[in-house]
């Protein structure tokens, strides 16, 4: 990449950003996203804060059965009854394992609300990353546009424009979720909030990239960014959905669910850091593979 190629990419990510926050979509996915957010942390910290929890212990320990049951469920994919009935048998060891580091190693409700949040988030981010290139599409601001660059430093610049915008959002959001938990229930201390906050943060952060380089590969595909917008909703929330039904007909249906990070982003969270870094390197070669198909398809459409 030559330094004008550089300078190009640079000035779309900065357009993007700048006019996803006057357009008003920016603004609608930092509200959105920050009220989820907020509204994850309150949910579970309510029961602490009204002095519904007599027993912090015997919490912990639904909350733990509660994440493994989860963890179970997305790691083994098979009928919750028969996963719940081997984890209170205690066949289940690495899951349980991985629970109780996530309840009683690390501070628990932070941890809880990563969860909650990584299952959210997918959803979210359409909201920040629709228009990046079919708001343009439908105005034919391009036939102007692409005079004056190459089509791929524009897909590409536009991708780090959104990943931009939401990784702000991300750093202030766990920020804001890290003071809230201090501030209501002092019972950890900042040093565990901040560092198992950083550890979160770059889970959500590596889990975002997919997901921004699918919406940008959808807003390459459409004119529309109201169909951009509904179709990344659809491709996110229907992967899951497609692959769980079809595994009831035919177990490798399952597989379907590696088509997107559903698959394996809950090991971003996994004790072994090792594991986490793995799956972080996996949600980058998804992203990477979604980029480079926008890039492709962006550069065969006839605008």
């Amino acid at each position: 990449m030559t330094a004008p190629q550089i300078r190009q990419v640079l000035l779309h990510a900065g357009h993007n950003l700048r006019h996803s926050m006057r357009s008003g979509n920016g603004v609608t996915f930092v509200v959105f996203s920050t009220f989820v957010g907020l509204g994850l942390a309150n949910l579970l910290l309510e029961p602490l804060e009204l002095g519904l929890i007599e027993d912090l212990e015997e919490f912990q320990k639904n909350l733990a059965r509660g994440i493994g049951m989860a963890l179970a469920m997305a790691s083994l994919r098979g009928p919750a009854s028969t996963l719940g009935q081997l984890f209170d048998q205690g066949q289940l060891i690495d899951i349980s394992q991985w629970a109780q580091f996530l309840v009683v190693q690390q501070p628990m409700i932070l941890s809880a609300t990563f969860l909650l949040f990584g299952l959210v988030m997918p959803l979210l981010i359409p909201l920040g990353s629709f228009a990046t290139i079919a708001v343009d599409a439908e105005s034919g601001a391009f036939r102007h546009l692409l005079t004056r660059t190459r089509r791929w430093t524009l897909v590409f610049g536009r991708f780090l424009g959104a990943l931009l915008l939401t990784a702000l959002v991300l750093c202030a959001l766990v920020a804001t979720v890290v003071i809230y938990i201090r501030v209501q229930i002092p019972i950890y201390t900042w040093e565990a909030l901040i560092s198992w906050g950083g550890r979160g943060l770059l889970a959500l952060l590596a889990l975002s990239i997919p997901y921004v380089a699918l919406s940008v590969l959808v807003s390459a595909s459409v004119k529309s960014p109201r169909t951009a917008l509904l179709a990344s909703v659809i491709v996110v929330a229907g992967v899951p959905l497609i692959a769980f039904s079809a595994q009831n007909a035919w177990e490798p249906l399952g597989k379907l669910l590696y088509l997107l990070p559903w698959a394996y982003s809950h090991q971003l969270l996994h004790p072994d850091l090792a594991n986490g870094v793995l799956a972080a390197l996996a949600c980058f070669g998804h992203g990477v593979v979604f980029l480079l198909a926008a890039i492709w398809v962006f550069e065969r459409r006839d605008l």
